[in-house]
């Protein structure tokens, strides 16, 4: 599951984002944290660029999806053994993919940071904001 890795990255004082992909998803639509995670991919797509692999390209637009729960409420992924059965393969890279939605790390670019300040262009005496 990782979990030596991540005890041995935390030692060296790396920020570690843990995501449990079998977990309880934060919105109740989702049967799980996965499922959830693939549909943040399919909501970032359509404005996203990613590399042109077909691996990666099968996988996200391969792997089905079910009903869930007593009252069939919520959407779950299909299996991973299903999938396997069906393409021949794991779906390991839309899987690590999607763990990459699994955190929203704090933006540190000068214009969202807190504190910043606009800055001027050096030898412009021009300021539009004024």
């Amino acid at each position: 599951m990782g979990s030596g890795v991540i005890d041995i990255l935390r030692r060296r004082k790396y920020v570690i984002h843990e995501v449990h992909f079998g977990g309880a998803a934060n919105d109740k639509q989702w049967a799980n944290r996965g499922t959830e995670l693939y549909a943040k991919v399919r909501e970032w797509l359509p404005g996203g660029a990613v590399d042109n692999d077909p691996k990666l390209f099968g996988d996200l637009t391969k792997r089905n999806y079910d009903f869930f729960g007593k009252a069939k409420d919520q959407i779950t992924l299909e299996a991973k053994e299903n999938f396997k059965k069906e393409n021949g393969r794991s779906p390991d890279d839309g899987d690590s993919f999607a763990l990459t939605f699994g955190a929203n790390p704090a933006r540190r670019d000068r214009v969202t940071s807190r504190g910043a300040r606009p800055q001027r262009a050096r030898g412009v005496d021009y300021d539009p904001l004024a």
